[in-house]
């Protein structure tokens, strides 16, 4: 189905990143007077993405 482990590992990249996003969405309408929550969330989801992504370059240049 995928040709390289780039291609891979951006796919799971983009399903962990919607599921976090739906997720968030959820926790922030059952409370959505918790701002600092709210903020955690957020706050996880772009150090995950930043490491994903670095992860990512990483193998690029392995592979290359």
């Amino acid at each position: 189905m995928f040709h390289s482990r780039a291609g891979l590992s951006l796919f799971l990249f983009a399903r962990n990143f919607f599921l976090f996003l739906f997720s968030a969405e959820q926790v922030m309408a059952r409370q959505p007077k918790e701002k600092n929550l709210q903020k955690k969330f957020f706050n996880v989801g772009v150090v995950g993405a930043k490491r994903t992504i670095f992860r990512l370059l990483l193998h690029r240049k392995i592979l290359i």
